[in-house]
C-alpha cells in the first residue's frame, strides 16, 4: 500500500529486492558516499581503484587460481 508510509507493494520497507529479511548492501553506493572530494576528484578516485584492483587480480590472484582451472586439461592425447 502507498501512501500509508509502511513499504512498497512488496510489502517491503527496506528495498530488499532479494527476499532476505534485511537490508540491500549497495557496495558503489557506499564507495561513492564514502569518497572525499567533488564529483571529478570521487570519479578519478573510482578509476585508480578500479585500476588498482585489476593490476592486484592479473598480478596476483589470476595466476594463483590459474592452476586449478581445468582450461590446462586436455581430453585429446598427442599423436
Amino acid at each position: 500500500m502507498h501512501g500509508d508510509g509502511h513499504g512498497d507493494e512488496h510489502g517491503d520497507e527496506h528495498g530488499d529486492e532479494h527476499g532476505t529479511g534485511g537490508e540491500v548492501v549497495d557496495v558503489y553506493g557506499w564507495l561513492w558516499r564514502h569518497l572525499p572530494g567533488p564529483v571529478v576528484v570521487r570519479a578519478l578516485l573510482l578509476l585508480v581503484l578500479a585500476a588498482a584492483v585489476l593490476a592486484a587480480l592479473f598480478t596476483w590472484v589470476f595466476p594463483a587460481v590459474a592452476p586449478l582451472m581445468p582450461f590446462n586439461d586436455t581430453t585429446v592425447g598427442e599423436p
